[in-house]
C-alpha cells in the first residue's frame, strides 16, 4: 500500500513539474495585451510611471481641474416693510450637486486610467521575471522598468555595461525566436 502511495507521490511531482516547466514556457511566450511583447512596448513602462504620478497629481487636485457652473435665477418678491411693493430679485450662485456629479465622474476617468496603466507596467513586470537568467532580469528591469541608462544600469547592477548590452541583445534575439509569426 505505501508502495502505491508513493509511486502515486512521485507522479503528482512530475506532473507539477512538468506543469511549472509549460507556464514559464507560456509566460515567456505571453502575449501583452493581445500583442507581443517587444522593446517598444517595454520601453513606454518608465513614462506609463511619469504619466501615472501625473494622473495621481491631477486625482488629488480634481476639485481644481473641474469648472464650477454658476447658474442664476430670478424670483418674486417683497420688502418686509410697509410698502410690500412686488419686485423681482435676482439669485446666483454655484451648482454644487452638479459641480460634485462632474469631480466624481473627472476622478472616476483618472482612476480608470491608472489602474490601466498599472496594469500594463505589472503585466510588464510579470514578464519580466518570467525572464531565466539573473543578470538578464535584473539589465531588463533596470532598463525598462526603471528607465536608467546603460550607464545607470551599470551602477546600479555591477554589470558592467557592455556585458549589459550583450545580455539585452541576446535576450532580444532569444525572443525574436519565441514571437509568434
Amino acid at each position: 500500500m505505501e508502495f502505491v502511495c508513493d509511486i502515486r507521490m512521485v507522479s503528482v511531482a512530475r506532473v507539477l513539474g512538468d506543469t511549472e516547466m509549460e507556464e514559464a514556457k507560456n509566460r515567456r511566450m505571453r502575449l501583452w495585451g493581445g500583442m507581443p511583447v517587444d522593446k517598444k512596448r517595454l520601453q513606454k513602462v518608465p513614462k506609463l510611471k511619469r504619466e501615472i504620478e501625473f494622473l495621481q497629481k491631477q486625482l488629488r487636485d480634481a476639485e481644481y481641474y473641474v469648472e464650477q457652473r454658476r447658474v442664476s435665477d430670478s424670483v418674486r418678491g417683497s420688502s418686509k416693510h410697509f410698502p410690500y411693493l412686488q419686485k423681482t430679485f435676482s439669485v446666483s450662485g454655484i451648482d454644487v450637486p452638479g459641480y460634485e456629479r462632474r469631480v466624481k465622474r473627472y476622478r472616476a476617468q483618472l482612476q480608470k486610467q491608472i489602474d490601466a496603466y498599472m496594469d500594463t507596467i505589472a503585466e510588464a513586470q510579470e514578464y519580466i521575471a518570467a525572464v531565466e537568467d539573473s543578470r538578464t532580469r535584473m539589465v531588463l528591469q533596470c532598463r525598462y522598468i526603471n528607465g536608467l541608462t546603460w550607464e545607470q544600469t551599470e551602477d546600479e547592477t555591477g554589470i558592467p555595461e557592455r556585458t549589459a548590452r550583450w545580455l539585452h541583445e541576446r535576450w532580444w534575439k532569444g525572443q525574436k525566436k519565441d514571437l509568434p509569426i
